[in-house]
């Protein structure tokens, strides 16, 4: 594992979207040391929600090494839980979040699954209100999902203007043909009037002027590798475990 990760940061494409000059830097976590920084995270045990799906997060599935998160993805079922397959992912509610006013979010990562082996694998970066609004009425932005390892980047950002589970959403999608290989920057910038996203510094979707209804909120992270759910369908026999969804970093800033 040591020398994979190795391997893999070496050939990784590092940009800097969110250190670009104009922006000021009010959060990162580059996961050095040897264990998750519990005052900026908590691993979720849940299973079966929409954070893992088909699948239970376990505090085994979530290991800090060599300057990266490592999520992993595994086919077992330990005591208590009904699926057959365990995952890792930390969300950062209620520890670090950020207003909606001109701010970045970027993530490095190297993301899980092969193409043809990667049925059912769904990782995401996406940010959520740190509020008690029913989803979507308080937005979600989708930063990074790909599911089934096809290489097609997805971001997306939701919405509701009038209730409960009425789900306005726009985004755009974009080819991430060596997310397995290399290190890559998936990124947002979002205020209330426009949201967008961006691959390693390139912008592949600005929202329309009035489109969407985005919100004065603070927005916390959530980091994971779902396994099924209704978009990517069930994980098979032939979808390949262990799989390793690893983060190089999270950067938050804001514009000066």
């Amino acid at each position: 594992m040591k020398s994979l990760i190795l391997t893999l940061l070496a050939t990784g494409v590092f940009s800097q979207f969110c250190e670009e000059d104009g922006w000021e830097v009010i959060f990162r976590d580059d996961f050095n040391g040897d264990s998750l920084d519990m005052d900026n995270w908590e691993i979720i045990t849940s299973q079966g929600d929409s954070r893992v799906r088909d699948s239970c997060g376990t505090a085994d599935n979530v290991n800090v090494k060599n300057g990266t998160l490592i999520l992993s993805s595994k086919r077992e079922q330990p005591a208590g839980c009904k699926y057959n397959y365990t995952t890792g992912a930390v969300i950062s509610q209620n520890k670090k979040y950020w207003q909606a006013d001109d701010v970045r979010v970027c993530v490095k990562a190297i993301l899980p699954g092969k193409k043809g082996t990667a049925a059912g694998v769904w990782p995401a970066h996406w940010l959520m209100p740190n509020s008690n609004d029913c989803w979507p009425t308080g937005g979600e932005i989708d930063i990074m999902e790909m599911i089934n390892g096809d290489g097609v980047l997805h971001g997306t950002y939701h919405w509701s203007p009038s209730k409960c589970g009425d789900d306005h959403h726009c985004g755009s999608s974009t080819p991430a043909e060596t997310y397995g290989t290399q290190m890559h920057e998936y990124a947002t910038q979002y205020n209330t009037s426009h949201v967008s996203f961006q691959l390693d510094s390139q912008t592949y979707f600005v929202s329309q002027s009035g489109q969407p209804e985005l919100y004065a909120l603070p927005y916390y992270a959530l980091l994971q590798t779902a396994l099924g759910g209704p978009w990517p369908g069930p994980v098979t026999k032939d979808t390949a475990f262990p799989i390793y969804h690893i983060i190089d970093s999270i950067i938050v800033s804001k514009k000066k």
